[in-house]
């Protein structure tokens, strides 16, 4: 992949004036956030729910913002949530080009025709049970049982334990190593609290046919 023009760059015009864009987004962090992961739900001023899929990307390395800002000393350990993030930008909002563009990575979207989250398998995500996974050790369309520790919904640093079966269904720039994995928990309000705060050690079963397991 060749890579094209930066983050930078895009923001500061390379693609203007093509007629390139699908809607203007009221925070950049959202749009941030929606680049990591690679599909959005946009709502509308008229209250219309548009879904965006990933159409490609700028070929620039990926750098989690999270590990830009603790590497700087401006988060400490365990602050690297999307809620510690946003936090962080909504109390230093002149530095979000600064930090951001330190990724050069850039993600692109288009409209997609299906009504609901996308993944990299090209089907819609289902809450709880579609997981994002490096393909280079977890192929598409593999059972996978989790076992480990989830957020409550509505109790700030509380856990329980959550074991599900899970489909791989999805993968991302971040998701990097056999012992790496997302999963996806919604498009609501809800959703985006449990998925920011979820992380942590656990555990996972492939489960294959027998012959092909070693």
């Amino acid at each position: 992949l060749v890579p094209y023009y930066t983050r930078a760059e895009i923001r500061k015009g390379m693609l203007a004036r093509r007629g390139l864009e699908l809607m203007y987004a009221d925070d950049p962090v959202d749009l941030l956030f929606a680049q990591i992961e690679g599909s959005a739900k946009a709502i509308l001023d008229d209250g219309t729910a548009v879904w965006l899929e990933f159409e490609g990307k700028n070929g620039r390395a990926y750098r989690g913002v999270g590990g830009i800002l603790r590497g700087g000393g401006y988060l400490k350990r365990g602050e690297g949530t999307m809620q510690g993030i946003r936090q962080w930008f909504h109390d230093h909002v002149d530095r979000f080009d600064e930090i951001a563009d330190q990724d050069a990575s850039y993600v692109f979207f288009a409209v997609s025709k299906q009504p609901g989250a996308v993944g990299s398998q090209k089907t819609i995500l289902t809450a709880r049970r579609s997981m994002a996974v490096d393909r280079a050790f977890i192929a598409m369309s593999t059972p996978i049982w989790v076992e480990a520790n989830a957020p409550v919904p509505g109790k700030k640093g509380v856990t329980a334990v959550w074991h599900h079966l899970l489909i791989a269904q999805d993968t991302g720039a971040g998701i990097v190593g056999a012992v790496r994995g997302d999963i996806y928990w919604g498009d609501d309000v809800e959703a985006a609290e449990l998925g920011g705060r979820m992380g942590g050690p656990g555990k996972y079963w492939l489960l294959l046919p027998r012959g092909v397991a070693k």
